[in-house]
């Protein structure tokens, strides 16, 4: 995991009773070997291959104006700018862009079935503050816009298909066997027979906005 914070922040007084401050910020933040468990794996069974990558570039720009009417009155307008991207990747390990293979209580391994995910939020926010201070009663009101459009770029489940091995009875495998001791999920990966395979066909794309 690797994650950096980068801010700047500048303050102006304009007047005896303005000032305006401008802040910005960028935090990059990149972790890999994340585990799943989601397709019922055990964590710690899960192969460098079957993880996950996640890749965050966060940018922020804030702008206040603060304006002093009078000893007991202050104005406080605030905007505020933020884009937050997410990449949830598979693994870039060897085997991590392959087919995906589950052995129940052994091994998972193979391309992780639940990425790629690309999305990103944009945030637009405006906010306004009033503050009366009478005696010892402060009463403070305001309105606190927002604009959150976002893009989900593009989403994939089981793009890379996922075979799952799991025991089988000697009969599973043919009549002329009854009686006899079962197969393992390991001797059953070992004669390629899996119980299921999911295959994901195609990307989810989609574009909405929340207003709040």
């Amino acid at each position: 995991e690797k994650t950096e914070v980068y801010s700047l922040r500048l303050d102006h007084k304009l007047t005896d009773r303005q000032q305006l401050m401008l802040r910005g910020s960028v935090s990059p933040s990149y972790i890999t070997g994340i585990q799943e468990n989601a397709a019922n794996q055990n964590l710690g069974e899960n192969s460098f291959s079957r993880t996950a990558s996640q890749s965050l570039h966060d940018v922020a720009i804030v702008a206040q104006h603060t304006y002093v009417v009078s000893a007991n009155k202050v104005n406080e307008l605030r905007y505020q700018y933020a884009r937050h991207p997410v990449l949830f990747a598979p693994s870039t390990a060897p085997g991590g862009s392959g087919v995906a293979v589950n052995i129940p209580g052994f091994a998972y391994f193979g391309k992780t079935p639940f990425s790629v995910v690309d999305r990103i939020e944009n945030q637009n926010q405006l906010q306004e503050n009033f503050t009366y201070t009478h005696g010892r009663h402060t009463l403070k009101t305001g309105v606190d816009l927002r604009y959150i459009p976002i893009n989900f770029k593009q989403g994939q489940l089981y793009g890379g298909g996922d075979y799952t091995f799991a025991a089988l009875g000697a009969t599973d495998i043919s009549p002329a066997l009854a009686g006899l001791p079962g197969f393992s999920p390991i001797q059953a990966y070992g004669l390629g027979i899996p119980q299921s395979f999911v295959q994901g066909i195609g990307l989810t794309t989609y574009r909405y906005d929340l207003k709040v």
